[in-house]
């Protein structure tokens, strides 16, 4: 199974003020070139462009609020998550996040896992059955097997329990 590429580093956006942004719009508006008007800024004629039509989207030249923290975990990292867990559900926690996000703590993984409903608690555990008993359920099921269906439909199962078996 391919793993997900690491991530690339992000270029960081060029930060221009308010005051800059007006005149960048001003002089667009005025009939300038974004590359004139980037060349006056010092700015990219894509950022020019850019301060456009963000200026006329918000009627203003003011820098918006931002949200809050950005996730840790995008919706990237959720469908390689995702697809770890359904080429492996018995997945630990530890391989899970050394494979899809190892810039995550463990109780941030825990807790986005029981977020998105994925992590249950852990499994019962189930009675070990011992060697005789195993052979008396086996003997019970070769003595009953050759019954007809009339039969079995008069018996009633209420053991509902699931046995494990294994060799201690």
């Amino acid at each position: 199974m391919a793993l997900t590429p690491p991530r690339s580093k992000k270029t960081l956006k060029i930060h221009t003020t308010p005051s800059q942004r007006n005149r960048v719009y001003t002089l667009l508006k005025l009939g300038c070139t974004s590359s004139e008007v980037g060349r006056l800024e010092g700015l990219t004629p894509s950022t020019c462009r850019g301060i456009a039509n963000r200026f006329e989207k918000q009627k203003s030249g003011r820098t918006s609020t931002k949200t809050g923290r950005p996730k840790l975990i995008d919706d990237r990292d959720r469908r390689a998550i995702l697809r770890t867990i359904k080429a492996d559900p018995f997945i630990s926690l530890r391989d899970l996040s050394e494979k899809c996000v190892p810039f995550v703590s463990l109780p941030t993984l825990r807790r986005w896992l029981i977020q998105e409903g994925i992590m249950h608690k852990k499994a019962t555990l189930r009675p070990f059955i011992e060697e005789d008993h195993a052979k008396a359920r086996l003997r019970f099921g070769v003595r009953y097997l050759p019954h007809e269906l009339d039969y079995w439909k008069r018996v009633l199962f209420t053991n509902e329990s699931t046995i494990e078996r294994a060799d201690r």
